[in-house]
């Protein structure tokens, strides 16, 4: 009887993932543990497309989990049976002939500047509560630099460069100080700050106690943090969502801004900042950098969420084709009444 599938993945992170980064090699890790936890530790010779085809079944029975993130743990099996074909131990990949599950095309939520306006304000109404400062930080770090959830509660004091007035997103490691957090797509990137946004983090960073390492937790979330790290209880879940109490003081301070249950979103404020750099003319490419898209339809798709008023504004302009009718040659054959019946 040959290897098992975990014994060919324990002889693959050991001789075949050296170069990989963590976050690669974390998910890959994850996709793996998923995968036998569906179909069980069978010999490798024995994985068909059959068995990865009831893992994408699977992998959708947990409402969390959409076709996006099915697809993802796939695509990470996906060189772990290519080095087990090439090796002997697979006589065809398993993926070859599997069909991506089809994501749908979802609008792009956008704040108008008017409601992110409001949801700052409000953020002002509940600065005296423990976090309401830390809440701004959070807002403005999506709203001015594009930075997404995960990104915002791993952004750190160091990250930050007054000079060339940048702010760094990129993988950090565990320290004694910090915990570990992978950048989606594996991209390190830089993103602007603002002049404004440098007034108000310096005056952050003024607030925070010495050696706090991060932007968007409270010194009580990262002492309990540090606490559940020292007792072996941290997770890799935790260090890509810090703060485990982050949903609810949000949906708060959306009331308070008046902002309609069914728009509330944090992506959102993301979303008002790369269509905002695409309104003012940057190339898409650009913004393609400065997002962190790994591929440059992904940003595309916000140029349909460029302000609201784009389909009052294509409707000014299809009027402006029929009064160009209207005024033009068709008049000379029909009664400008019935042009248009």
């Amino acid at each position: 009887m040959g290897m098992s599938i975990s014994q060919w993945f324990e002889d693959f992170q050991h001789h075949r993932d050296e170069g990989s980064r963590l976050r690669t090699v974390r998910g890959r890790g994850t996709s793996m543990r998923l995968f036998l936890e569906c179909i069980g530790d069978k010999p490798l010779a024995e994985v068909t497309i059959a068995d990865l085809r009831r893992f994408q079944t699977w992998l959708l029975r947990d409402p969390k989990r959409g076709a996006s993130s099915a697809n993802s743990h796939i695509r990470n099996l996906g060189r772990v049976f290519s080095e087990a074909v090439d090796e002997g131990h697979l006589a065809d990949h398993p993926l070859k002939a599997l069909r991506k599950l089809r994501i749908p095309k979802r609008r792009v939520e956008v704040y108008s500047r008017d409601e992110a306006g409001r949801i700052l304000a409000a953020c002002d109404r509940v600065r005296q509560r423990p976090g309401g400062q830390c809440w701004k930080t959070r807002f403005l770090l999506a709203i001015c630099c594009g930075l997404r959830r995960g990104e915002v509660m791993a952004a750190k004091v160091a990250d930050i460069d007054f000079e060339r007035k940048e702010i760094w997103v990129r993988e950090s490691p565990e320290t004694r100080e910090t915990w570990w957090f992978g950048v989606k797509d594996y991209e390190d990137r830089k993103v602007p700050l603002s002049e404004t946004l440098e007034r108000f983090l310096t005056q952050r960073i003024a607030e925070l106690p010495e050696r706090h390492p991060y932007l968007c937790l409270t010194p009580r979330r990262y002492q309990r943090c540090q606490r559940l790290r020292a007792e072996g209880l941290w997770s890799e879940d935790l260090s890509l969502e810090p703060d485990q109490n982050f949903d609810k003081p949000m949906q708060r301070i959306f009331r308070l801004a008046g902002i309609d249950r069914r728009r509330r979103s944090f992506h959102a404020f993301r979303a008002l900042c790369i269509t905002s750099w695409l309104a003012d003319g940057l190339p898409p490419q650009e913004v393609q950098a400065l997002a962190g898209h790994s591929d440059v339809t992904t940003t595309m798709r916000y140029y349909a969420a460029v302000g609201h008023d784009h389909v009052r504004r294509a409707a000014e302009s299809s009027e402006k084709i029929l009064q160009y009718f209207q005024k033009g040659f068709l008049e000379l054959t029909r009664p400008k009444d019935s042009l248009l019946t």
